[in-house]
């Protein structure tokens, strides 16, 4: 089947182009042709002072980070809230976990989790550049108190770093150094760059991705995207002390492991609407409509 063709300017991070911008959601490869022109007829942008750079246009905000949108700078919006508190029938909520990818990868058919576990070499990864979130670097710090934390990254580096080479356009196109790493740890420290409703990056998703049973602080209500037995969740702990307690006993008892690893990673291991590829692919169908 033909692809639709969709004139298009982005002025988004870096030079991003709207095929690197949905590299990880192939549905909307697969559908939509980008050509990028100086006459487009849509425009995707991720700060508002450039939200006049194109006119005669459908303007498209996506900021790429956790504020709340202001829809009146476009007609269409895509952003981390969810849609309850937005409340505009043109925003959609496209958290980054999705944007990079999330979807079927994450239902989980033929398990081996004994297997998964036998392979597990190492104990705990924290793969963060920006070391300016406190409360995320307690966390490493405390940890850190019962077993190393490899981290890879500029933030607390204690071992070779496995960033891949290239400009960033390349990066944020390839994370698949960062899930190859991780499968080895038991672990990840999947913690955001804040604590925010709706605010569920891609840290969660590659930890799942390599079946690393994440250690999450970031959206409150991420029982909303994913199934929180899976997984550590400091949002249902009373304290950083209480949620390291159960890291290190979920470290120590091989079958209370297994149990959270056997969890669907969905609720009911099916994606919720908001990683569903189906309910994704029938938005952006209407917004490249052109329809109310």
């Amino acid at each position: 089947m033909a692809k639709t063709p969709i004139k298009i300017a982005c002025k988004l991070w870096s030079r991003v182009t709207a095929n690197v911008f949905f590299a990880k959601m192939p549905y909307i490869l697969d559908e939509f042709e980008f050509i990028e022109s100086q006459k487009p007829d849509f425009y995707l942008f991720a700060n508002v002072k450039d939200k006049d750079a194109f006119s005669n246009c459908v303007k498209i905000y996506n900021p790429g980070e956790n504020i709340l949108i202001n829809m009146s700078v476009c007609d269409w919006a895509f952003g981390e809230r969810y849609e309850n508190e937005v409340r505009n029938p043109r925003y959609v909520r496209l958290p980054n976990y999705v944007r990079l990818g999330a979807g079927y990868d994450l239902i989980k058919k033929n398990y081996n989790s004994v297997k998964i576990l036998a392979d597990k070499q190492k104990f705990c990864a924290f793969v963060y550049q920006n070391s300016g979130v406190e409360f995320r670097n307690s966390f490493f710090k405390q940890l850190s108190k019962y077993k190393q934390v490899d981290s890879p990254g500029a933030a607390f580096n204690n071992m070779p770093s496995i960033d891949p080479p290239g400009t960033r356009e390349q990066y944020y196109i390839s994370y698949d150094t960062k899930v190859t790493f991780l499968r080895k740890y038991k672990f990840t420290i999947a913690f955001a760059n804040e604590c925010s409703t709706g605010y569920t990056s891609e840290k969660i998703y590659h930890a799942m991705l390599a079946n690393s049973i994440p250690i999450y602080w970031g959206n409150p209500e991420v029982h909303r995207d994913f199934n929180t037995k899976s997984f550590v969740n400091l949002h249902q702990y009373r304290s950083m002390q209480e949620a390291i307690q159960k890291v290190i006993e979920l470290d120590r008892n091989d079958n209370l492991y297994l149990s959270y690893l056997n969890e669907p990673w969905y609720c009911n291991n099916t994606p919720t609407q908001y990683a569903d590829p189906n309910v994704i692919l029938a938005k952006f169908r209407r917004i490249f409509s052109r329809s109310c």
